[in-house]
C-alpha cells in the first residue's frame, strides 16, 4: 500500500477521529511540492485544500501534467486526492512562500496546513525540477545555503504563540526542517512537537551545532528507504527510520514509493548494500576534497549544463543519451580544471550501484565511452 492507497483506506477519518500519524506528515511533504502560488496567500489568511485545489486544477491542464517528466509529476494528483477526502479537503492552508532566485541561487518554498485549533504542520520543499534547486543542494557541500537562512526566517516569522507545530520535509525539505528547528528562537522551539526529516541530507559538519541538536533530538525523526541516496549525505543515524520503498535505487527516494501499512510504515530492518556503499563514497568525497575545490566543481559542472543548453532536470533526462555524451565532451575538452575533483565526483557516482552502472556502460556507444575514457586520462594525468 502507498500513500494514493492510504488516501483511500484513511480518506474519511477526520484529525478529530484519528489524530495525527507519520504517513500525514508523507502526504504534506508531497503537498508543498505543488506550485500554489497565486492560489494561497503569504499572510495569516487561510484557504482549505479542497477549494485551493480546485482552483489549481481550473487552472492547470490535467492532461498536461500527467505528461510530465519532472521527479515530483506525482505532487498535484496526491495533492488532488488529498483535497476529496473527508480527512484532509478541509484542513486550512497558508503563509506559502515560494522563492526563486537565479543571481543567488535560491529555490525555497514553504507552506502551514493547520491540523485542528491546536497543532499545524509547516512543510517545507525539497529540490524541484529547477537546475537552481539542484545547484543549491551541491552548494550544501561547502557552504550554508540561502533555503538555510530563508528556513529560518520563516520559521521564526510565521509561527504563532498559541499554536504547537510538527515541522518536516522531504529530501532538501527534510534538511531545512532539522536546520530551522535547530536555529529557531528559543520560544519556538518550545512550540515544535516533531521534526520529519524524510530522506533529506543531515547538517554537514561546520553547521552542525551539538547543543542546539541536542534542543530537538527526543523529537527529531529521520526517515530513509531502503536504498536511500539522498539521505545518505552527511548521514548521522540519529533517530533513523528505515521504510521499504517499492521502487529501485533510482526511485526509491520518491515518497509515492513508500511501502504503508494501516497508518504506519512498512520498515525495512537494514539499509541496501547499495545504500551503504553510497553513504561511504559521499563520505569519502567529502574528506577527500576541500571546500574550495568542490566549489569549483559545482561551478564549473553548471556552466557546463549551461552551454548544452540545459535548463531543468526533466530537460536532460527527455534528451537522454546524446545530452550526457554533450556534457562529456565539454568536460574533456573545455578549459575547466575539473582536475581530481572530477574523479572523486566519478568515484562516487559510480559507487551508487554496480547493476546501474553495468546496464549504463552496455548501453554507451563507442563515441561517449571515448569521451568518459578521454575524461579519465585527463583526471588521471593530474593526478
Amino acid at each position: 500500500m502507498n500513500i494514493f492507497d492510504y488516501l483511500k483506506w484513511r480518506g474519511d477519518l477526520t484529525f478529530k477521529q484519528d489524530s495525527f500519524n507519520i504517513v500525514d506528515n508523507l502526504l504534506f511533504s508531497e503537498l508543498v511540492y505543488t506550485d500554489l502560488s497565486g492560489i494561497v496567500r503569504d499572510d495569516g489568511r487561510t484557504i482549505t485544500i479542497k477549494e485551493a485545489a480546485e482552483l489549481y486544477f481550473e487552472r492547470n491542464d490535467e492532461k498536461h501534467l500527467w505528461e510530465s517528466k519532472s521527479m515530483i509529476a506525482l505532487a498535484p494528483f496526491v495533492f488532488k486526492e488529498m483535497a476529496k477526502s473527508k480527512r484532509y479537503g478541509n484542513l486550512k492552508l497558508h503563509h506559502y512562500v515560494n522563492i526563486i532566485d537565479d543571481e543567488y541561487p535560491v529555490q525555497f518554498r514553504a507552506i502551514q496546513i493547520d491540523l485542528n485549533q491546536r497543532e499545524t504542520f509547516l512543510a517545507y520543499c525539497g529540490t524541484d525540477d529547477t537546475l537552481i534547486g539542484w545547484k543549491e543542494d551541491l552548494q550544501m557541500s561547502y557552504q550554508l545555503i540561502r533555503s538555510q537562512i530563508e528556513a529560518v526566517k520563516y520559521l521564526n516569522g510565521t509561527t504563532r504563540l498559541t499554536r504547537r507545530y510538527h515541522i518536516g520535509g522531504h529530501s532538501k525539505g527534510g534538511n531545512l526542517a532539522l536546520y530551522a528547528a535547530c536555529n529557531c528562537q528559543n520560544f519556538i522551539k518550545d512550540r515544535i512537537i516533531s521534526v520529519i526529516n524524510n530522506d533529506g541530507p543531515d547538517l554537514s559538519n561546520w553547521l552542525y551545532d551539538d547543543e542546539k541538536f541536542r534542543d530537538i533530538k527526543d523529537r527529531y525523526l529521520k526517515i530513509v528507504p531502503d536504498s536511500s541516496v539522498i539521505g545518505m549525505i552527511f548521514f548521522a543515524d540519529v533517530n533513523t527510520s528505515i521504510v521499504k520503498s517499492d521502487a529501485g535505487i533510482g526511485n526509491s527516494h520518491s515518497i509515492t514509493s513508500w511501502q504503508i501499512e494501516g497508518k504506519d510504515l512498512v520498515y525495512a530492518e537494514k539499509r541496501s548494500e547499495s545504500s551503504e556503499v553510497t553513504r561511504q563514497a559521499l563520505e569519502l568525497f567529502v574528506a577527500k576534497t576541500t571546500a574550495k575545490e568542490r566549489e569549483q566543481f559545482v561551478d564549473n559542472l553548471f556552466a557546463a549544463f549551461e552551454q548544452a543548453d540545459i535548463h531543468n532536470v526533466s530537460e536532460m533526462f527527455e534528451k537522454g543519451l546524446p545530452v550526457v555524451i554533450r556534457l562529456l565532451k565539454i568536460m574533456a575538452e573545455d578549459d575547466y580544471s575539473f582536475s581530481e575533483i572530477s574523479g572523486e565526483m566519478l568515484k562516487c557516482f559510480l559507487a551508487i550501484s554496480n547493476e546501474k552502472v553495468s546496464n549504463l556502460v552496455s548501453e554507451v556507444p563507442s563515441k561517449a565511452q571515448n569521451l568518459i575514457d578521454d575524461l579519465g586520462r585527463k583526471i588521471k594525468k593530474k593526478q
